[in-house]
């Protein structure tokens, strides 16, 4: 009786406890910001229309409200690395003013997301001084 008890208890927490490292990251993700009213009384602004496609061959497209983005991409613990091959920007006419040119990329280009379950999120410094969440939910 002891031994069907152990083994019962012993299926009902494998069969409960479902691991977020054994879902595969790849998919697509999509801006996943709080409400307007939200962002107002945060005071950190919130980036959103941003998309992620993470493709099996470790190539990633990236869009955002500005720029069209390629590379590969890589997990370590739990962390995602973007390292961009390519990047430029959504009107294609301001590619090629030296003005909003934007420069060759390096190896040294890279963005680092937190993996957190089915999210992804980062905190990007900008400009002004002021630190804006960019949060990724993967679509089902």
């Amino acid at each position: 009786m002891i031994k069907y008890f152990v083994f019962l208890l012993a299926v009902t927490i494998i069969s409960c406890s479902s691991s977020d490292s054994n879902k595969p990251i790849t998919g697509e993700y999509k801006s996943d910001s709080p409400a307007k009213a939200l962002q107002y009384i945060s005071s950190k602004p919130y980036v959103t229309g941003s998309s992620l496609n993470l493709l099996e061959n470790n190539q990633f497209e990236i869009q955002t409200c500005g720029n069209i983005g390629k590379g590969n991409w890589k997990v370590t613990g739990d962390s995602l690395y973007l390292y961009y091959e390519e990047m430029r920007l959504k009107i294609d006419s301001l590619n090629y003013d030296p003005k909003y040119k934007i420069d060759p990329i390096d190896n040294d280009t890279y963005d680092v997301y937190f993996i957190n379950g089915n999210t992804l999120s980062r905190e990007i410094k900008l400009k002004n001084g002021k630190v804006a969440k960019d949060r990724l939910k993967k679509t089902e």
